[in-house]
């Protein structure tokens, strides 16, 4: 996935990463920063190109060919460290952030009939917990969790307009689901990359209880791209 994954996500139009910058350079009183989920590292620099003045911008990934890419290209800004960790143990010793944040990293929301569900890459409840209790234990008091905003998914096909095409489908699964999805050479068929991940889903209530148990609260949102939580 990952030599594929910026031509996905820029030639795809994923993402809005400029809107997902600019809502988190909001966010003007944090100067020490993790981003869950970091990939390679485009929302990062999109954010450092606004506010190059962090004292500390931390990234964490489960994918080491990823972290290699974001290495490369976070390299202009000397205040950034990129870990391969699993987020259900997130351990950096000594480091406490004002703010963290998840965009299409382990947990983001999506629509649901008026209100908002909680998508996480996460399946087993208990390290669910486990992984928000660390990303807690890790904030200053007062600092803030921001989860992403996205649209709901959908299976779809989407040219990136250079001979190839991306294609994703959605399949029900108990308290979840699984989206499959691929990229093909346009000219002669061959899928280039396929993978398949299974998520948990949770209702609004049920994840706002979960955060709330590791002592974060809803906050007014500075602007559409996230919901945000506070550690009391």
């Amino acid at each position: 996935m990952a030599p594929f994954y910026d031509d996905i996500m820029r030639l795809g139009r994923y993402y809005d990463y400029a809107a997902v910058a600019a809502n988190l350079a909001a966010v003007t009183a944090a100067r020490r920063a993790l981003e869950l989920g970091v990939g390679t590292g485009l929302v990062l620099q999109q954010l450092l190109e606004r506010r190059p003045d962090y004292d500390v911008v931390d990234g964490v990934d489960l994918t080491a060919a990823m972290l290699e890419i974001a290495r490369k290209r976070l390299q202009p800004w000397f205040q950034v460290g990129l870990e391969e960790q699993d987020v259900t143990g997130l351990d950096l010793p000594g480091r406490v952030y004002d703010l963290a944040w998840s965009y299409g990293g382990p947990w983001y929301w999506v629509p649901d009939g008026g209100t908002w569900a909680m998508v996480s890459h996460i399946r087993p409840d208990e390290d669910n917990a486990r992984g928000l209790a660390r990303v807690a234990a890790h904030l200053a008091p007062g600092g803030l969790l921001l989860l992403g905003v996205q649209g709901p998914h959908s299976a779809y096909e989407r040219p990136l307009g250079d001979g190839r095409t991306y294609a994703q489908r959605l399949d029900g699964l108990d308290g979840g689901f699984r989206k499959e999805y691929w990229l093909t050479d346009d000219a002669t068929g061959q899928t280039l990359m396929r993978q398949v991940i299974d998520y948990r889903l949770y209702s609004f209530p049920a994840a706002v209880a979960m955060l709330a148990a590791c002592g974060l609260r809803q906050m007014p949102s500075r602007g559409p791209m996230f919901l945000e939580f506070a550690l009391s």
